[in-house]
């Protein structure tokens, strides 16, 4: 007996260490399948995380505007009975140029709710006056047709609060001069 004990005994020892080294095994897959669907959650996590952040950003940003070069409204140089050109040698410029304007419009304008969710869209063309001194004064809407939803009166804010412009010249002096500005508002697909 103590024979085949002896010669069993090294049979026991390498079943038990196949046990357990397939007990080891499933237990590590066990755990890593358990990391890998735990990895798996939290990468679902942030996209979800990702995408709620995208749609809230869209949601509150669906519409935007831009501005284009603001213009003259007559080639021909006159002044009217308040002392306004229509047209100068030297144009006004807003402070830093054309493109902080745009940045200007852009920072500053605030796309109605109400326009966005009734789709309203086009150009507003505001004019305005340009004194002596460079401050902005009496802006109004050219066109007679409006957008509607805000969207004029929200042109007509952002034109009113600009800050002084470099007035424009006529045989180098400043003057008043009147400008036209086209403020595009437009909604994001």
């Amino acid at each position: 007996m103590v024979v085949l004990h002896r010669r069993l005994f090294p049979a026991f020892m390498i079943l038990a260490v196949v046990v357990a080294g397939a007990i080891a095994c499933h237990g590590s897959e066990s755990k890593s399948s358990e990391k890998k669907t735990s990895d798996s959650s939290d990468l679902i996590n942030k996209m979800d995380a990702k995408k709620t952040s995208k749609q809230n950003k869209e949601s509150r940003r669906k519409g935007k505007s831009s501005v284009s070069n603001p213009q003259y409204g007559s080639n021909k140089m006159v002044k009217d009975k308040e002392g306004v050109y229509n047209k100068t040698d030297k144009m006004p410029e807003f402070p830093g140029g054309q493109r902080a304007l745009a940045n200007y419009i852009e920072n500053n304008l605030e796309y109605p709710q109400e326009a966005i969710d009734d789709n309203r869209q086009g150009t507003v063309r505001v004019t305005f006056v340009v004194d002596e001194k460079g401050k902005v004064s009496d802006p109004k809407l050219i066109e007679n047709k409006k957008i509607g939803d805000g969207v004029d009166e929200e042109a007509l804010r952002v034109v009113s609060r600009m800050p002084d412009w470099k007035p424009g010249q006529v045989r180098g002096k400043n003057v008043k001069a009147r400008l036209e500005l086209p403020i595009t508002f437009q909604l994001s697909s």
